[in-house]
Order: structure tokens, then sequence, then C-alpha cells
């Protein structure tokens, strides 16, 4: 049998597509390097990582499946003194075996240049297994199409097919369809996908049940062609219904999903992404007027974001209502003053949820944090007064950074924002201690803009 798993392994169709596949893996997973190093988004990169590899692994399996077949060999083997459906189970072996070990490989190379820049935390391992467990149940699921039809347009169909239910079903996870979740590029860590919450294996596991039913399933379907009297079915028939009976009773779970944003929770295990909150100790920089702190995942972003909080602050520096203290919490989508004395500026979790991260210093981020400091909690740009933004613009301004578009409109008011950025700081400070209260409270109209 050794012997036998050796020839198939080196004759194997999966090895002439692994220059293209490990390929296509480098381009899916090079993005994420261009951001922070977090162990969440590099470990749902590795699962996500599929998209360029499991069409190739199903295709190239449903090509070895039918190869026998195609070549007209099916009665010669019939006359060997191995059992068909072993042989053809230690093809699907091998056919699996240089799957896992590119998609292994592919994982120990980012989790290696992970480490050497990850401020916080350690691997998620969950959605590495769901990822394994995808390939286990591809390769299966190809190998029984190439047994079932033997035919030459068998592989690429697979592959096209295998390609397309992969993105569909991911796209519905996108617009919160429950059952899209189980795509196996849909992040397993979906459910707590944040440096402020302890990863749980509620998704993964409905994952790896699917994928690990439909192998059994593909195990007991690869039998059927050569099985002529009902008692050598009998077999791959429970094997298949057992497979069949894992599936739907993950599906059937996964159907239960709540799914909000950015939470989710699945009624059957009882969790949501608020259920494990991690402690940990903030990194704060020393700068003025306004202190940042951040979670320590950020910690290489915190100068960046200190700095510009800081310069977009300054004019404002001992106003009432500024805040001297920023904060970033989680599940926040926009920065917002919470009152208190002194006042609070908090900071969203920019990268998991979303958005964009404090190192690309983004436009929209610095237009938000601009009128979150000249308006009421929870004001968006298309929801501020023009008062309110020609000071946020003339903040942008003062700081030498741009703005997004939504900021600027309005008549008047990127001429008003161009007066007060011409203001000198002494009597910009003298107007906005009389004007900054009616101001955030949008009651004061642009006429009165000096």
């Amino acid at each position: 049998m050794t012997g036998i798993l050796r020839i198939e392994a080196r004759r194997n169709a999966l090895l002439l597509l692994l220059p293209v596949s490990a390929l296509l893996l480098w381009f899916s997973i090079n993005h994420q390097f261009g951001s922070l190093a977090l162990w969440t988004a590099r470990s749902a990169a590795v699962q996500s990582s599929l998209q360029g590899l499991a069409p190739f692994v199903v295709g190239a399996a449903a090509w070895t499946a039918s190869r026998d077949e195609r070549r007209q060999l099916s009665d010669l083997l019939a006359s060997t003194p191995r059992d068909p459906w072993q042989r053809t189970m230690l093809t699907a072996a091998s056919t699996c075996g240089w799957a896992l070990a590119a998609y292994l490989a592919a994982t120990a190379v980012v989790f290696s240049l992970t480490a050497a820049n990850a401020t916080w935390g350690h691997p998620a391992w969950w959605p590495v297994a769901a990822g394994a467990a995808a390939i286990v149940g591809g390769t299966a699921v190809g190998h029984a199409a190439g047994r079932l039809v033997p035919s030459r347009f068998t592989a690429p169909l697979a592959a096209l097919a295998v390609y397309a239910l992969m993105t569909g079903t991911m796209e519905a996870a996108l617009h919160r369809a429950p059952l899209g979740m189980l795509s196996p590029i849909y992040d397993s860590t979906g459910l707590n996908a944040s440096v402020f919450y302890r990863t749980t294996p509620d998704l993964a596991v409905l994952q790896i049940c699917v994928y690990l039913g439909l192998a059994v399933i593909g195990i007991g379907l690869s039998a059927r062609p050569r099985l002529q009297h009902l008692a050598e079915r009998r077999g791959p028939v429970i094997v298949t219904a057992v497979g069949l009976g894992l599936t739907t009773v993950a599906v059937a779970v996964a159907a239960t999903a709540r799914v909000t944003d950015p939470t989710a929770s699945l009624a059957w295990f009882g969790t949501s992404a608020t259920d494990s909150p991690v402690a940990y100790r903030p990194a704060c920089s020393d700068q003025t007027p306004v202190r940042v702190c951040v979670h320590p995942a950020y910690t290489d972003e915190l100068a960046t974001v200190s700095t510009v909080v800081n310069q977009i602050a300054a004019p404002l520096a001992g106003l009432p209502g500024t805040p001297t203290a920023t904060v970033q919490v989680a599940d926040a989508t926009a920065p917002r003053i919470e009152p208190g004395d002194p006042a609070l500026l908090t900071l969203p979790d920019l990268v998991i949820h979303g958005l964009d991260a404090p190192a690309d210093d983004a436009a929209g981020f610095r237009t938000r944090l601009a009128l979150a400091l000249v308006s009421a909690p929870g004001t968006t740009p298309a929801g501020s007064t023009p008062a309110q933004r020609a000071l946020a613009l003339s903040l942008l301004l003062r700081a030498h950074t741009s703005a997004v578009d939504m900021l600027t409109s309005g008549a008047g008011v990127t001429q008003a924002a161009d007066e007060l950025a011409s203001l000198e700081p002494r009597q910009l400070t003298a107007w906005l201690s009389t004007h900054l209260a009616a101001l955030r409270a949008g009651s004061l109209p642009l006429t009165d803009v000096p």
C-alpha cells in the first residue's frame, strides 16, 4: 500500500498545478502584509487563501479520479488483487496530501512573518484548521465527481463550480445570510474578529463539520461506480448517509445564527462577539494636549495616531468640552467625544471592523476625527451643520491635511473654513471660547463664523 501511495504521489496532477497555486496563494495573502501584524487578521488571511488553492485541488482530484476510465484501464485494474475502493482512496489521499502540504507551507510562512512583527496575541489556529478541513472535503468531493462522471470536462467544470460556490456563499455572508458563513473563505473568527475579544471556535467547528461531512460523502460516492452487488454497496451507502447527516446537522445549526454588525451569535452555542473580552493594559503616548491610548496590538501605530489627533485638536486645547485623553474602544465605528470632566475622545477599532488603519492616515479618519471635536456625539458629515463643517475643515487645514468631499459641501463652507484657518491662534481661541458650545449644539449659523 505504501508503494502505491508513493507512485500516486509522484504522478499526481496537482504537482503540475502547485506553482500556479503557490502564486495565487501569495497574491491572496500578500495584501495583508501592508497593514498591522495582527494575529487574527493574518490567521483569517490563511483561511481566505483557499480562494486561490481550492479550485485547483478539486480539479486535480477530479482529473486523477477519472484517469483510469479515460485511459480505458478499468478492466485491466479489475484483475488486480487490490480492493478498488482502497486503491481509489490512495489516489485521493495523494492529492489531499500535496494540497495540505502547500496549505501548511503557506501557513508557516505567514505565521513566521507575523511573529517577527506582531505586538500582541498569538496565532488563531481555528481558521487554519477550518481551511485544512475544507481541503480534505474538497478533495473527496472532487474525487467523487471524477469517479462518477469520468470525462475530460469534469475537472475544469468541478473547479469552476467550487470557485463559484465559494464566492457566492461569501457574497451571501457579506449580506448577513447565516449559511454564507459556511463558505470556506469566510473568516471563521468572524464571530470574534477583534483583538478586543477572545477567538472562540464556534463557527470554525461548524465549518469543519460541514467539510468533513462532505469528505465522508465523497468517500462513499467514490466507491459506487465499480460495485455491482447490493451487499457491496451497503458499506458506501452507510458512509454516505453518515456524511450527509453530519453536514445536515452543521448546516441546520448555522441557519440559527443571528448576524448583526459588527457581531454575530449562534443560538445553539449562545455566544456572541462581546462574550469574551480580553483584559489588557493600553499603550499610551506622552504627547500633549491630548494623551492617546490604544490597544497594545496597535503599539506600532501609536505615534502616528497620537500625532494626527494632536495636530487636529491643538487649536481647541483648553476649551470647555475638549478632550484631554483619547482611548481606543471595541465595536466603535467613528471617533466620538464622551461628555465628562474632562471629556474623553474614543477611537474605533479601525482595522478589524473595516475602516482604514491609523497607519494609512486616511482622509476619512481625519475628517471624522475633526468633526467629532466640533459637534455633538454621533454627528456624521451628512448630518452636520455648515458651521460645524467649516470649523472641522479649518482644523484640517491648520494641520496641513485633507478632508473627504462631503465635509466641503454646502455654500460658503470652504470660504468660511479658509477664513477660520487664517486667524491668529489667539483670535481663534477667543472666538471659540464664545461660540464653541453653540457650534457643537448645532445652533450656530454659518453667517456667525468670522
